[in-house]
């Protein structure tokens, strides 16, 4: 899934009903400690993390079931967080997509939900922390309930009102619209540039920090001079 290391991407129009398959689920799922202290005092609202000023903005592409947006996500995410996000030199974005598979939708609504309660970042960790094998079924039902009560202070029957919301539906074809006019094809895509400019993508040549961080730096040399 990942075209710039040569992986191939699973392209499962996203179809059908979204009813739950059998997939039980802890009642707190691993991570949510760290989750909380990697982005506990940055702010977020929707689906941007840091602050609206900053200089710089990271647009990431992600399928919530895409094993190299997970693998993306837990080794270069938290790096980025701490280096150029909560210094306020970056503001990150999220832009989920439904590649994969119908299970896909309702990881992706449930992201978004989570944002409506300024929770997004917190929720994509969890999620990518306890992945399932791509639609196998583990993101069902029962895992968003375990993802909404692994989440301190989140409240759970909001995040369930918000699912199917206008608001959510909003987001998703927001995100579809922006991928066509970003020509994303493939997940995970990461884009950087000037906050309110024009983002380039980055070449992933690999899925540590060095796949990302030096194309970061180079967007903070441009809009430093």
């Amino acid at each position: 899934m990942v075209a710039a290391v040569a992986l191939v991407v699973l392209a499962v129009a996203v179809g059908g009903n979204l009813a739950s398959r059998p997939g039980p689920a802890p009642a707190r799922l691993a991570g949510a400690d760290a989750a909380a202290a990697l982005f506990s005092g940055i702010p977020q609202k929707g689906t941007a993390l840091g602050r609206p000023d900053a200089p710089l903005t990271l647009a990431i592409y992600v399928d919530p079931q895409c094993p190299y947006c997970a693998e993306w996500d837990r080794q270069v995410l938290p790096a980025i967080v701490r280096r150029y996000v909560r210094p306020g030199t970056l503001r990150a974005e999220f832009r989920g997509l439904s590649f994969v598979g119908p299970d896909s939708e309702r990881g992706l609504r449930a992201l978004l939900a989570a944002g409506e309660q300024h929770r997004l970042f917190e929720a994509q960790a969890l999620l990518f922390a306890n992945q399932g094998v791509e639609n196998s079924g583990w993101l069902s039902d029962a895992f968003v309930a375990s993802l909404a009560d692994s989440l301190p202070g989140l409240d759970k029957a909001k995040l369930n009102a918000d699912l199917h919301s206008a608001v959510v539906d909003t987001a998703i074809a927001a995100a579809v619209e922006q991928q066509g006019a970003d020509g994303v094809n493939s997940t995970p895509t990461i884009l950087v540039g000037p906050t309110g400019g024009q983002l380039s993508p980055i070449v992933l040549r690999s899925l540590d920090p060095q796949g990302t961080i030096p194309a970061i730096e180079r967007a903070m040399e441009q809009v430093s001079r």
